[in-house]
């Protein structure tokens, strides 16, 4: 009989109850737990989007942020942010860059009847020039990767695009409006990095 996953559980405001429950009578429940969102940037400024594999129990088959998963119960945001990217995409984080946090935000969504997410999200950045080869996805988590510009976020998160996961909550504004500022200086920076090589 395998060991289900264990959460720690969170009050509405984010704050640890000292208790602990499984993964799957969480979602049953919709009780308050805490996740991390990885986003990778390019110098061009533009955001890795994962394409969620078809067996997962919400939103199979969507475009999703760079990286994202659950915090094991007794696990760090900063942990779970590197293991997470590793099981995922295939990388050592050390090896790309440094990370950057933005911010913690709440959020809930109902993707079955059966399934009530309500999370406290620990969002960080991250940049590097990565080719999509080098990735080495999880085929049980993800089947596919991308990089766009984060305008392609943007859009899809004010036109509830159904090809990507939700990202349109007010929770999560914040963070998008972040994302574009980080992908603009990004992209300006890489511009003048490559005017300068070419001289």
């Amino acid at each position: 009989m395998s060991h289900e996953e264990q959460f720690d559980l969170l009050t509405p405001e984010g704050l640890p109850t000292g208790k602990r429950k499984a993964r799957s009578l969480v979602h049953r429940d919709g009780d308050w737990h805490e996740a991390v969102h990885i986003w990778l940037f390019n110098s061009k400024g533009e955001v890795l989007l994962q394409k969620r594999s078809q067996c997962k129990d919400c939103y199979p088959g969507c475009w999703d942020i760079s990286s994202a998963g659950h915090i094991p119960a007794g696990e760090t945001p900063i942990l779970a942010s590197h293991r997470e990217f590793e099981e995922e995409l295939g990388l050592e984080m050390d090896r790309i860059g440094e990370l950057h946090f933005i911010d913690r935000v709440a959020s809930v969504s109902h993707p079955t009847p059966t399934f009530l997410n309500r999370e406290w999200q620990d969002v960080y950045w991250i940049a590097g020039d990565v080719p999509l080869s080098q990735f080495r996805l999880q085929a049980s988590e993800l089947e596919a990767v991308r990089y766009v510009p984060v305008s392609e976020v943007l859009r899809a998160a004010r036109e509830q695009d159904p090809s990507f996961t939700p990202m349109g909550g007010p929770s999560y504004r914040g963070v998008l409006e972040e994302l574009a500022r980080i992908g603009a200086q990004l992209a300006t920076k890489g511009a003048e990095e490559g005017g300068a090589a070419a001289k």
